[in-house]
């Protein structure tokens, strides 16, 4: 019978082994699991417990494979923690952070500062960005480009962010609640 022993191995399909034992270092976290808005991680060693968010030891492959196979077994505060933890990452880029987001439907309030470096980035996003992160980002990053762009001379830091807020945030959510109901 499978699973029994380890000459009959229980087969996942289409499952990596390194993406399980991440997802299973996670899982068996209860610090993570019990509370999945916790701003604790650990690795499965003696050398990494009590990892915090802020300690970026653990890689964006990781988090990745963790958020993948989270979602296909519909693992919610595992796959939630796990982005949290791959957002604030420092040395991943905003797009890979939204591209994250959009592919399993992340809220964007998790991204704030992501998308306020695209939106005031020197340069426009290309189409192979653009592609990244889908026609609804795409558009409401180059309208806020737009907006920021016409106040940009006497705008400050923080009212730039508000417009990013605003236009990426609170008006997507305006837009969605609208339809809902």
């Amino acid at each position: 019978m499978e699973g029994q022993s380890d000459d009959k191995p229980i087969v996942l399909q289409n499952v990596k082994s390194n993406d399980f034992e991440c997802m299973v270092w996670m899982f068996y976290n209860e610090l993570v699991s019990s509370t999945p808005s916790s701003a604790f991680i650990r690795k499965g060693c003696s050398s990494c417990w009590n990892r915090q968010y802020a300690d970026w030891t653990v890689s964006a492959g990781e988090l990745s494979s963790i958020i993948s196979l989270a979602h296909m077994w519909q693992f919610e505060n595992m796959s939630q923690a796990a982005f949290k933890v791959y957002a604030a990452l420092p040395n991943t880029s905003s797009m890979d952070k939204i591209s994250m987001r959009r592919k399993y439907d992340f809220p964007r309030t998790e991204l704030v500062d992501a998308y306020v470096e695209l939106c005031t980035r020197y340069y426009p996003l290309s189409a192979e960005e653009g592609d990244r992160i889908g026609v609804e980002d795409l558009a409401l990053i180059g309208q806020t480009r737009e907006e920021l762009r016409g106040e940009w001379r006497c705008s400050t830091t923080e009212k730039r962010g508000e417009v990013v807020i605003h236009n990426l945030i609170e008006l997507p959510s305006k837009l969605i609640e609208g339809i809902v109901h």
